[in-house]
């Protein structure tokens, strides 16, 4: 939790946000880091003076509906902030603007919309410059985590992202377990050698890996798992296993794309019944061996 310094909170002021907000402010003091509210207005195009009267009336309800959040939330005017635009927008070019560390936004369920429910949430998942936490509504909102889940592909930077992912279980006082998917290899063009066979040699070494991940965090091999399969079905249907609270991923930033890190990250954003941190992995990134 270090790493976060600045919290961003954009909020549609929904029924759910004074919760909602109770758990960003948790966070930010958990961190030690400053939180900041922002609702956006989407745009009024070819208004006439009637609408734009209207439109402004509509400006000011939700600056009142946003104060009080904010009062709610113990969160100070100055960190208090309404724009006008498109949400997606707003919220990345905002997000830049303040150095965002964290952006904590609410993430549809299985049915229905609402302003920052659907798309825009997965648009933020996929572009932000920072990691997104997507908190899951349509249900009660957990204000703790007692069970998190870290899916890694075991690639270069999943040294990096695991301590990541354990400290921020540490901080939140969760349970991590670490869970890798081997995807099936067809059998043929491997001779007398069968796919079964190629598959347990890959969990093998899969296992290995992982507990090589986690040898200075508190993670008990117990806790690492190793499955075959589909990786977004394998990594959703571990999570209602175990009653996970928060999911752990990585995500790719914006050149690039490797198994775990593009779409299966925002598959799982999108899909799953928990809140969902997908930790943003930037360009250059310094492993722990190389500090």
């Amino acid at each position: 939790m270090k790493n976060y310094k600045r919290i961003l909170f954009p909020t549609a002021l929904i029924q759910q946000s004074p919760l909602i907000g109770k758990r960003a402010v948790k966070l930010a003091e958990q961190a030690e880091a400053k939180l900041s509210l922002l609702h956006v207005i989407e745009t009024q195009k070819d208004y006439g003076e009637e609408t734009k009267a209207s439109y402004e009336k509509l400006i000011e309800e939700k600056r009142q509906q946003l104060s009080q959040l904010a009062k709610e939330l113990s969160i100070p005017e100055a960190d208090q902030h309404i724009q006008v635009g498109a949400p997606k927008h707003v919220i990345l070019d905002y997000a830049k603007k303040i150095e965002c560390d964290l952006i904590i936004l609410a993430s549809h369920a299985e049915h229905g919309y609402a302003h920052l429910l659907g798309s825009t949430a997965i648009a933020v998942v996929h572009s932000a410059p920072c990691d997104v936490l997507t908190i899951r509504v349509g249900g009660p909102i957990i204000q703790d985590y007692h069970q998190a889940l870290f899916p890694t592909a075991l690639v270069e930077h999943s040294g990096m992202v695991a301590e990541r992912a354990a400290s921020f279980a540490k901080s939140v006082g969760s349970k991590l377990s670490l869970l890798h998917v081997v995807e099936p290899i067809m059998g043929y063009g491997f001779g007398s050698v069968s796919s079964d066979s190629i598959n347990a040699v890959l969990e093998k070494q899969a296992l290995k890996q992982l507990k090589e991940l986690t040898k200075n965090t508190s993670v008990s091999e117990q806790d690492l798992y190793v499955k075959s399969g589909i990786p977004k079905s394998v990594i959703l249907e571990t999570a209602d296993e175990q009653a996970t609270d928060i999911i752990i991923i990585a995500s790719h930033g914006r050149h690039g794309v490797t198994h775990l890190l593009g779409s299966t990250a925002i598959a799982v954003a999108h899909s799953a019944k928990c809140d969902v941190l997908t930790v943003r992995i930037k360009e250059k990134v310094v492993m722990p061996s190389q500090k």
